[in-house]
């Protein structure tokens, strides 16, 4: 998690996990977050400028960092998500396809201050293609 946004207001990155958490309960989905970090002084990864590149980064880190050194190595987890202040062109999120439950589940989401919504609505889509779902034709 990007710490520039958590800074401005702790309580709607709560918020946005438990819309998340709600709206695949629909499809019969139970999800439980087992641990946020938080990367309030500078990023914890390289960041690229481009989606494709930045997901792959943060995926090494996630299997490099957090998965064998940091405080969650011990943490059981089946996706990693990582929302970012920044925005990657032509992208407001990336994902692995069908990667659930592999260690390369990894999906980047824009965190888009100015419209909560539709960040919820991109950790969504992105957690879909995560599980394996196409877009519609």
């Amino acid at each position: 998690l990007d710490g520039t946004f958590y800074r401005i207001d702790k309580c709607v990155v709560g918020d946005v996990a438990s819309w998340f958490l709600i709206a695949y309960q629909a499809i019969n989905l139970r999800m439980v977050v087992v641990a946020i970090d938080i990367q309030e002084k500078k990023p914890s990864f390289p960041r690229k400028e481009e989606a494709n590149d930045d997901i792959n980064s943060f995926g090494n880190y996630v299997n490099e960092v957090i998965l064998k050194k940091s405080k969650f190595k011990d943490v059981d987890f089946d996706c990693a998500i990582f929302l970012s202040h920044n925005f990657w062109p032509g992208n407001s999120g990336k994902a692995n396809l069908g990667t659930m439950c592999y260690k390369s589940c990894i999906s980047i989401v824009y965190w888009q201050y100015e419209d909560i919504d539709a960040t919820v609505h991109t950790i969504g889509h992105e957690f879909g293609h995560n599980l394996g779902f196409m877009h519609d034709e």
